[in-house]
């Protein structure tokens, strides 16, 4: 026979307690589409990157008669190997709004395009248009991802505005009954 006590407890287990995380902050689009745009770039920059690494590595593995393969091209292949994997985890960590792969990201970059002009590997104007965009694009992404942080920091540690259509003084007043 069962209690049907009102002062009993339950026979389910008791509700999970409330977690002491604060809950996440949404971001507004101001803020969070430039940090999309520059993940989406390092996307894009680690295709290439694997892209000129497939390329090296047909390069190895044609048959190149006694001669073997010139080192260049097994250094090229390195070198696009690490470019890919620090495009990826800068993208990956872009994606969790990291300063540090902002900024990694950003410094890698920049000290690319300036060995490429320096070292004369391609004329100054070629490319200087996507170039231009593609810096605008990981500067304004990084100096959003600071941004976010302290619109994170800011909302967490300030409690929510009244507004002023709560505020018992602004009520609407009832219309007079005659």
């Amino acid at each position: 026979m069962e209690d049907s006590s009102p002062y009993q407890a339950p026979g389910s287990a008791p509700p999970a307690p409330a977690s002491s995380a604060a809950p996440p902050v949404r971001l507004p689009a101001e803020i969070s589409r430039p940090i999309t745009a520059m993940w989406v770039v390092a996307l894009i920059l680690a295709a290439i990157s694997l892209a000129g690494l497939v390329y090296a590595v047909m390069q190895l593995l044609k048959p190149a008669g006694i001669a073997p393969p010139p080192l260049s091209a097994a250094l090229m292949g390195g070198g696009l190997l690490f470019d890919l994997g620090l495009y990826l985890g800068t993208a990956w960590g872009l994606r969790k709004r990291s300063r540090a792969a902002a900024c990694v990201l950003l410094a890698y970059y920049l000290f690319g395009q300036v060995l490429t002009f320096v070292t004369g590997q391609r004329a100054p104007t070629t490319g200087l248009f996507m170039t231009i965009i593609v810096t605008f694009v990981m500067i304004r992404g990084t100096m959003e991802t600071f941004t976010a942080h302290r619109y994170i920091a800011r909302a967490r540690h300030l409690p929510p505005r009244p507004r002023l259509s709560e505020d018992p003084a602004f009520a609407a007043r009832p219309a007079p009954t005659e």
